[in-house]
Order: C-alpha cells, then structure tokens, then sequence
C-alpha cells in the first residue's frame, strides 16, 4: 500500500466512533483488572478480546506499512496503537491466556520499533 492509501485507513479508524469506544473500554478495563478488582463490579463492557486482536494486528499493520515505504515518523503511532491495544488486552495476569506470551511478544516488538522503551520493559 502506499502511502496516502495508509494515511486514508489510518484516519478511517482512528475516526470510527465505534472503533474507538471499544479500545476506551479496553484500556479502562486493563486497569481494572491491574488493580485487582473484582470482576463483579465491572462496568458490562461491549469488548471481545479476540476483536481487540484482530484490531490491534490492524493498526500494525499499518504502521508496518508506513515504514515499509521509508515513513518511520507516521509509523510510530499505528504501531505504538496496536501495541497498545495488545498489552490492555495480555498484559494483565488474570487475563491471560495460551496466546498471550505470542501477543505479549508481539506488542513488547511494536513498543520497541515505535521507540517506546520504557513501555517494551513492561510487557516483558
């Protein structure tokens, strides 16, 4: 894909209300369950953890794709994005399942091609 086609998907998403709301409940949700909360008193969260996936390899996707073509600055934050959404999802110990250390690996990579170390050093 070329460049403009990634500028056009990445804004796509990035504007997709629906898209959004669910990585917003993702990250609240990771957070929940960092803290150890009971999952009793969860807000009835609309997310899938296998959606989260698919829509984490999407985001780095693209950003594979910007760098692909020589554009590392507008790779960054696809990347850091998917990575992102991947560590709410595997991050958290009593979430963890038999793919998590794959995505766990996968999201710890984009952190360190995005250049966000100190993040790779959480997900390790």
């Amino acid at each position: 894909m070329n460049i403009e086609q990634n500028f056009t998907r990445l804004k796509r998403i990035n504007e997709d209300s629906l898209v959004q709301n669910l990585i917003a409940q993702a990250h609240a949700r990771y957070i929940l369950l960092n803290t150890s909360e009971s999952r009793d008193n969860f807000p009835p969260y609309t997310i899938e953890d296998g959606s989260l996936n698919i829509l984490a390899l999407y985001y780095l996707e693209i950003g594979c794709s910007f760098a692909e073509n020589q554009d590392l600055d507008n790779a960054r934050e696809p990347l850091e994005k998917g990575a992102s959404i991947l560590e709410h999802v595997h991050g958290p110990e009593s979430n963890k399942n038999r793919l998590s250390n794959y995505y766990s690996l996968v999201s710890a990579l984009s952190f360190y091609v995005s250049f966000q170390y100190s993040k790779l050093v959480v997900m390790r």
